[in-house]
């Protein structure tokens, strides 16, 4: 049985240091902007436990302008990994954010991976959302902070897919909550 809830400001310290031994540095903001982002609203954070030990945990992004909300940060501990554990939760977070137009995830370009092991890791990033639900926005360049990456979207209130110039609209409007003006030439997003 899986316990869903949302992130309480005590509890980021925590969950950072989860974040840290997930994902690179260039992938999260430092700990003090990552807690101004919570509570200035542009950054939500959703825990997950089974069994009452940590299962998962993820941070959304949002912006006033925007219906759709993106996937920032996404894990499941290493020992809940091939459980369901990832796919339920993002299906309550899927639930949860329904009446929002839809739902963007990013994956970095499998072809661009260092490494076999990497490559395998991006693809089965993909699998996992397209099983979900999720399509890749077609026609889209998109990199965050040097990092190529495909960009997903899984439609909830709104039946249809964004066209690309949307999404890099949209994808702009959400990072520019989180990003200072200076950083902002690390956001590159446009139709191709």
């Amino acid at each position: 049985m899986l316990s869903i809830r949302p992130l309480e400001e005590a509890e980021l310290s925590a969950v950072y240091r989860r974040v840290a031994r997930d994902f690179p540095p260039i992938e999260y903001p430092p700990l003090r902007k990552m807690r101004q982002h919570l509570e200035n609203g542009f950054v939500e954070g959703r825990l997950c436990a089974r069994q009452s030990l940590e299962a998962a945990y993820a941070f959304l992004l949002s912006a006033p302008e925007v219906s759709s909300r993106l996937l920032l940060l996404y894990a499941v501990e290493p020992e809940m990994r091939g459980l369901g554990v990832g796919s339920a939760f993002l299906r309550s977070i899927l639930e949860d954010f329904a009446a929002c137009d839809g739902l963007y995830a990013e994956v970095e370009k499998p072809e661009l991976a260092a490494s076999s092991d990497e490559r395998r890791k991006c693809l089965r990033r993909i699998a996992f959302y397209e099983r979900l639900g999720f399509v890749r926005v077609p026609r889209l360049f998109y990199s965050i902070y040097g990092v190529d990456m495909y960009l997903y979207y899984r439609p909830l209130a709104n039946p249809e897919p964004p066209a690309p110039s949307r999404a890099a609209a949209e994808l702009t409007a959400l990072y520019n909550g989180i990003l200072a003006p200076r950083e902002r030439f690390n956001l590159l997003t446009y139709p191709q």
